[in-house]
């Protein structure tokens, strides 16, 4: 039985320790009125006393073990109780740590997220109108760029004209002849033809015979040969008209220019 156990026995019992008595006869007496003990009473005698003496003793112990219970309760109660509060204060400066921290953050969490949204706006603001500037120059070079190309292509395209005029005439020379025939009419007077004897635009040199070809093509005509080189005009009585072939083409390229 443990000390704890046996504390609450004995105080449960409140009453003193009874010993119980035994009668016992009275004893002879001796010559001097003293009692004379026989060896079973005096045996008997030393026995009563060892129980009261042991009883003594046990009912001290038991005090002691209730004096000791008690204090150990009391103990036990104080050491549970600021246990208690220790536990609960840390619980709920824990929970109020926690619970303030996760305002903390979602407090935090908000305003980092606007701040974020609001710089990543600003930074995407910042792209787009450095990308629309940048679409804007490349259209600049872009419409530069076809501009050049179209430029380069026509006079490409001038070129390989004029490359095919003067294959063709140097082909047929009669070419040259044909181009005439279709502008003059031979019934036309007071038509004058200016031609240079030298075109160098069709590499073509307008000699004698060719001259004569060209004063029978015009019949009525007046040709008149130059030293001017690519000249070809023609002079009615209302008006000049330069035929030059670099003037047309020249003008060609314009009509083509104003019409793109």
């Amino acid at each position: 039985m443990s000390s704890i156990v046996k504390a609450k026995w004995v105080s449960q019992t409140t009453a003193p320790v009874v010993i119980p008595m035994t009668v016992q006869p009275e004893a002879e007496k001796s010559s001097e009125g003293q009692p004379v003990l026989n060896p079973e009473t005096a045996e008997s005698k030393i026995d009563h006393d060892d129980s009261v003496e042991a009883m003594h003793a046990a009912n001290e112990l038991m005090k002691e073990a209730i004096r000791a219970s008690q204090e150990i309760k009391e103990k036990s109660q104080e050491t549970g109780y600021q246990e208690g509060f220790s536990q609960g204060y840390a619980t709920g400066h824990e929970e109020g740590f926690r619970d303030g921290s996760q305002e903390g953050f979602q407090a935090g969490l908000k305003e980092g997220l606007h701040e974020g949204m609001t710089q990543a706006a600003t930074e995407i603001d910042n792209k787009l109108q450095e990308i629309n500037q940048l679409l804007e120059v490349i259209s600049n070079e872009r419409q530069q760029a076809l501009a050049n190309q179209e430029q380069e292509l026509l006079d490409i395209a001038f070129e390989i004209a004029k490359k095919i005029m003067k294959h063709q005439v140097q082909e047929d020379r009669d070419l040259f002849l044909k181009f005439f025939d279709e502008v003059i009419h031979g019934d036309e007077e007071d038509l004058k033809i200016y031609l240079s004897e030298n075109q160098k635009t069709l590499d073509l040199h307008i000699n004698k015979e060719m001259s004569e070809k060209l004063k029978k093509l015009a019949k009525k005509s007046k040709v008149i040969i130059l030293k001017d080189e690519d000249k070809i005009m023609v002079e009615t009585n209302d008006s000049v008209i330069d035929m030059s072939l670099p003037v047309q083409l020249e003008q060609l390229e314009k009509a083509i220019e104003q019409s793109s």
